[in-house]
């Protein structure tokens, strides 16, 4: 009962019905219990941030595979000419009114959502690159170029005159 006390006198309570006081501390601890908890947005339900996410993921994967495949430091800078395309599922509601013999139908599409009421995605495609810029940390060497603007163009899918590669000598 020590902790009550220390809580009484914090609170500046008197109290003279020390039982009846713990339960109703317990019915107030009971009922926050209950209440409904704020909904918390999650990072990934928002595609604008998924897609910043992956395009940041392909960089480093980039500039670890580059590293390894020539033995010099790489980094990689991608820009895209897009934020690519979201394809949501759709759900159709077809309503119809008659007055007069005349009959009208509209036709309204809206997203779907789900339980949480983020919205269905059907098809997610990836942004297209506009260039790659491939910083090597090296001396150049025409067979270090070839081989990292080879190896960015088809790791990334992109066409060949996209990628340029960029040597900075270590001094």
């Amino acid at each position: 009962m020590k902790w009550l006390n220390q809580l009484q006198s914090k609170l500046n309570l008197k109290v003279k019905n020390k039982s009846a006081f713990i339960v109703l501390l317990f019915l107030a601890g009971a009922i926050l219990l209950l209440l409904p908890s704020p909904e918390k947005k999650q990072a990934f339900s928002d595609p604008q941030v998924n897609m910043i996410n992956q395009t940041d993921q392909t960089k480093k994967e980039l500039e670890k595979l580059l590293t390894k495949l020539v033995g010099c430091k790489v980094r990689v800078l991608i820009t895209y000419a897009d934020s690519g395309e979201i394809e949501v599922i759709q759900e159709e509601n077809i309503s119809t009114q008659t007055q007069k013999d005349i009959t009208q139908s509209q036709k309204e599409t809206k997203p779907t959502l789900d339980s949480n009421k983020n919205i269905l995605v059907k098809k997610r495609s990836q942004p297209n690159i506009k260039g790659v810029s491939v910083f090597c940390f090296s001396p150049y060497q025409a067979s270090l170029a070839d081989t990292l603007c080879r190896g960015a163009a088809q790791a990334l899918g992109a066409p060949l005159h996209t990628v340029e590669v960029v040597f900075q000598p270590i001094t």
